[in-house]
């Protein structure tokens, strides 16, 4: 048994029209499916009689097989024959102004910036094939090709707008069984001087800098010929003679990232019109970043040392980042025992009192005023710079204790205790002698706290002292004298 075709539920039979499709929001789907199962659109549109053969269903919508060569043309039909109208898909409008990648439905109105092309273009669909002319309104004439007009088909292009093409544009299309029509509008707009309007800035954070500005207000008339396109933000160091950094914005405030901190800056903005046109710049503002940390004092040295006194001078942090500079210094004995905590304004230090050959650790951090918005107030410390030495030797304290172990007749041991305080590495001691009442002494050294003096005379009264010596280079640093001693050798015929 043969299937009857539908479309939407209607029955087709042979010399049925597709009544009302003109307009149907579903034609596409229809034409989408027909072009999905192969099927020939030109036999099914309005202004076409279709002898549908009943063979099979094909799809929900309607079920058929198309014969060929069965297309009546029907020229009292009261069906369009051609469709839709113009196009079923947007007409472009392609310029070269702000929103250039707009799309413009047919019938709506388009606008374009003097200078500019401009192109409009249709699409119809009927059997036979339409042909397309295109028309103006006002004044009425049908459009041929000339030196900025191209008609090509269902296509029509102007190059170099002008006000004089400022019009309704209608588009035909036509074939043997009717015609349609639709029409779009063109505005044309100068390039005016009044799109040279300031921006402000508005705001200003600090630490890094947003700017917002004002978008320049037009009235309406001047909307599409003053179309904003980007901000051009632009700044620099205050007072300074470089060029100014340029960055571009599309919206109507910008983040200045990576700037200096504590610094000011001179900043200012214009806006370009259609991408092509720039207004004048906005007054300069100035704006300046929060205070930070500084970075530490650079190449720590010794400018001169002794025993008991250091100087120490230094460089100024590279980035000081803030106000009123000052030097913390903090000076810690090997034992971490705290010496010494200073502040300065200056680049050098004199550190006093300190113990010879003992080894130091010094540490000076920056530190900039802080003060926020008249709110708070801190002093931000910089990171640690650290410096390590040691004081030179000094002379070292007397021997003590010093004391007779053994005499004998010709000989006698003597000892005693190093120094209460070295002041450095003893290098060795002096032991010097001679007899009670004599004026020739004799001196012999040692490195231990012990000597054995030989080739006594007998029962003799003797005169001892003892110093110890350090060396620093080439120097004896030598102690003051022990306490004097006096001892007798034995007599020789014990």
């Amino acid at each position: 048994m043969a299937l009857q075709p539908t479309l939407f539920g209607t029955p087709l039979g042979k010399g049925h029209f597709f009544r009302g499709l003109a307009n149907s929001d579903k034609m596409l789907d229809i034409m989408q499916s027909l072009k999905r199962f192969g099927l020939r659109q030109d036999l099914l549109f309005p202004g076409s009689i279709a002898e549908v053969a009943t063979e099979t269903i094909v799809s929900s919508w309607f079920t058929k097989t198309v014969k060929e060569n069965t297309v009546v043309a029907d020229a009292g039909s009261e069906i369009a024959p051609v469709f839709p109208a113009l196009t079923s898909q947007p007409s472009t409008i392609n310029t070269q102004h702000a929103e250039q990648n707009h799309v413009y439905q047919i019938g709506e109105t388009a606008h374009v910036l003097s200078g500019h092309d401009f192109m409009l273009s249709c699409n119809a669909f009927g059997h036979p094939n339409p042909s397309y002319q295109w028309h103006t309104l006002s004044p009425k004439k049908t459009l041929k090709s000339s030196s900025n007009v191209k008609v090509n088909g269902n296509t029509l292009t102007i190059t170099d707008v002008h006000k004089s093409n400022e019009t309704e544009y209608k588009c035909t299309a036509n074939n043997s069984n009717g015609m349609t029509e639709r029409t779009s509008e063109l505005k044309v707009y100068e390039r005016r001087k009044k799109c040279t309007k300031k921006p402000t800035i508005t705001s200003i954070s600090t630490f890094s800098l947003m700017v917002s500005f004002n978008c320049p207000s037009y009235s309406a008339e001047d909307h599409y010929a003053c179309r904003i396109t980007n901000y051009i933000v632009q700044f620099r160091l205050m007072n300074d003679d470089d060029d100014f950094t340029i960055k571009i914005s599309n919206t109507h405030s910008f983040k200045l990232d990576h700037l200096i901190p504590f610094t000011s800056y001179e900043i200012k903005v214009n806006v370009t019109y259609n991408k092509s046109y720039c207004s004048s710049y906005s007054d300069v503002v100035v704006g300046r970043t929060d205070p930070v940390a500084p970075s530490p004092p650079r190449q720590i040295r010794v400018q001169s040392l002794v025993a008991t006194r250091v100087v120490l001078t230094w460089k100024a942090p590279l980035y000081v980042n803030g106000s009123h500079l000052t030097y913390y210094i903090n000076c810690t004995s090997s034992s971490s025992t705290i010496v010494t905590s200073k502040t300065s304004t200056q680049k050098t230090i004199t550190l006093g009192d300190l113990t010879p050959y003992t080894k130091y650790n010094v540490i000076i951090q920056a530190a900039t005023y802080v003060q926020i918005n008249n709110r708070s107030s801190n002093w931000l410390r910089s990171k640690k710079a650290k410096i390590l030495f040691t004081t030179l030797q000094a002379k070292p304290n007397p021997p003590t204790s010093v004391q007779v172990d053994t005499v004998s007749a010709d000989s006698v041991v003597i000892k005693w205790q190093r120094p209460l305080v070295s002041n450095g590495p003893i290098s060795h001691y002096r032991v010097c002698y001679m007899i009670n009442g004599s004026s020739k002494q004799t001196c012999r050294t040692t490195t231990t706290t012990k000597s054995r003096l030989t080739d006594l005379k007998p029962f003799s009264s003797y005169l001892l002292i003892v110093r110890a010596v350090n060396v620093e280079g080439t120097t004896k640093l030598e102690s003051k004298w022990s306490k004097l001693i006096q001892f007798r050798t034995l007599s020789s015929s014990k």
